[in-house]
């Protein structure tokens, strides 16, 4: 897959574990767990479709543990990613189609993760973001 070379460029900072899974009571636990370490708010030009977003997330070596639409404006995704040596980095997404706006959450046991995670996050969904 030609898309390989270019998502190990962006993940190599962070080396996420592909093989490990957080199962969604862990994810639960550690987000209840832990308090917010950074959060982010991107404008979008034009609201991605949920489908993309997750596609793009997984080929970026993010796990989703869950997603739904809570309201018909609201997308909201739960995902994770497990540092090399297994620290993981949970965030809530939310997709707000009537604000054209993407605002996330980001929790870690180990804070200085959360950094690499949410550059990884940031360059994931910038093929969604106004050029």
């Amino acid at each position: 897959v030609a898309s390989t070379h270019s998502h190990h460029a962006i993940a190599a900072q962070l080396e996420l574990d592909a093989s490990a899974e957080l199962s969604p009571q862990q994810f639960q636990d550690l987000w209840l767990q832990l308090p917010i370490a950074d959060t982010s708010s991107i404008q979008v030009t034009r609201v991605p479709e949920a489908t993309s977003v997750e596609a793009a997330f997984i080929g970026n070596g993010i796990k989703l543990i869950a997603h739904g639409a809570p309201a018909p404006h609201l997308h909201k995704f739960f995902i994770y990613g497990v540092a090399q040596g297994g620290t993981a980095v949970v965030c809530e997404t939310t997709i707000d189609a009537s604000s054209s706006s993407i605002s996330s959450s980001f929790k870690s046991s180990d804070p200085t993760q959360i950094k690499a995670f949410v550059e990884l996050f940031k360059a994931t969904l910038s093929p969604f973001l106004p050029r």
